[in-house]
């Protein structure tokens, strides 16, 4: 993996607690409140979310390393970019359904064939049940073309999330390459395993047959990571 050499900053205070701020919960680091990078203050919608980032900032050593707090990125993110423009990530969710990785099916080999079925038809057939949502699927090498009615209700079932899930479901999305595995994860019908299994089928059938790659399996190691701190931002936010 690509090592990050951005500078450190040092860690520049000893205590992390959590507080009540204006029907919010706060974090404050030796008593003063944390705000995000756009200065805001960094209101968070539940205590267990808000105890969950403060272990973050506890768990820094001298120096903080942001990539070992995605609780607290998915916050900033919220905060500073989403929460005051939520149509501009409804429409870049959506993007996804438009080439959505489980509508992509190969004929042949077989084993490649069934083992795409078995990861992606329940994904499919769960999105009927959960929001009508009937998608096309295509073995062709030209792209599907998803029905008005298809898109409408993924629509509203974006829509209906709020600053914080969006984060969580635009994180899923953009690391699988599928708004379908995203909204499955979030609604509990994939864990964060079987979510990247999903994203990684094909990469793991040619592993199987060839040899595995010691980069993409770190890559698929830190893919599990995120999908998992993503889904835990979402319930901890929800307060489930």
């Amino acid at each position: 993996m690509k090592r990050d050499d951005r500078p450190r900053r040092r860690r520049f205070y000893q205590t992390v607690d959590v507080t009540p701020v204006a029907g919010t919960f706060g974090v404050r680091l030796d008593g003063r409140l944390v705000k995000t990078p756009g200065k805001r203050a960094l209101a968070l919608p539940t205590m267990p979310l808000a105890e969950a980032v403060a272990v973050e900032w506890r768990a820094q050593g001298d120096t903080i390393e942001p990539g070992s707090m995605p609780l607290t990125r998915f916050a900033n993110t919220a905060i500073d970019r989403v929460h005051d423009d939520p149509a501009r990530v409804h429409d870049e969710a959506l993007r996804f359904a438009g080439g959505d990785l489980v509508c992509y099916r190969v004929p042949d080999p077989p084993e490649l064939a069934a083992r795409q079925q078995a990861h992606w038809q329940p994904v499919a057939d769960w999105l009927v049940g959960a929001f009508g949502v009937e998608l096309q699927v295509t073995q062709e090498l030209t792209a599907v073309t998803q029905s008005a009615t298809a898109i409408a209700r993924l629509r509203a079932a974006v829509a209906a999330l709020d600053a914080f899930a969006l984060v969580a479901l635009h994180a899923i999305a953009t690391a699988t390459g599928s708004l379908a595995l995203a909204l499955a994860a979030l609604g509990g019908r994939l864990d964060a395993a079987a979510t990247a299994a999903a994203a990684h089928v094909e990469e793991t059938w040619q592993e199987e047959r060839w040899g595995a790659d010691r980069e993409a399996a770190e890559r698929r190691a830190a893919l599990v990571q995120e999908i998992a701190a993503a889904i835990r931002f979402a319930r901890l936010a929800a307060g489930t």
